[in-house]
């Protein structure tokens, strides 16, 4: 599959304190507070502190292009239900693009996006065994979201990865 490189740009995005989030490279976090760091050049700027579980960061609070979004909701979950179970998308046949297609749209950091590579890239497995490459940005992307499904119903990554995979081996 070819994916569309355009990221949709967002306006601010205004979270709560202990409002869990989702970071587009680390994943589920929860804000911890808001702080006020100066720049290096005296500048001084609002950010979110960001708890994960194996780190911390702080994110620009009025940043256009904030890689933080909120948890998707319980409708766009069972999109990705429906999506898992579909026909995985043929990965592009050009080796030079297909990674580059695969990051891009995992890039746009929507919970669908990301079960899209994930059902494309199981798919994939099923013909062909996986470089280590992608191998591991299937393994990285699942964690991601089996992370979110987590947050959104409630329940441990564990039992998110069982019904995911139940899902997957499902499709067509």
């Amino acid at each position: 599959m070819t994916y569309e490189k355009s990221i949709e740009k967002k306006g601010h995005m205004h979270f709560n304190i202990s409002e869990k989030v989702v970071h587009a490279l680390y994943g589920v976090g929860t804000i911890n507070k808001m702080v006020i760091q100066e720049s290096p050049v005296g500048d001084k700027h609002l950010y979110y502190e960001i708890l994960f579980p194996n780190t911390t960061i702080w994110s620009p609070v009025n940043l256009l292009t904030t890689k933080l979004r909120s948890l998707s909701d319980r409708d766009e979950l069972e999109n990705c239900r429906q999506l898992l179970k579909s026909s995985p998308e043929p990965l592009n046949p050009d080796p030079r693009n297909r990674k580059s297609d695969l990051v891009d749209h995992i890039k746009i950091g929507t919970l669908m996006a990301r079960c899209e590579v994930v059902r494309d890239l199981t798919g994939h497995k099923k013909n062909k065994p996986l470089s280590e490459v992608y191998s591991g940005l299937l393994n990285n992307t699942k964690e991601l979201v089996y992370e979110e499904w987590a947050a959104i119903e409630c329940i441990s990554s564990s039992d998110a990865a069982n019904e995911i995979d139940t899902l997957l081996k499902n499709n067509s």
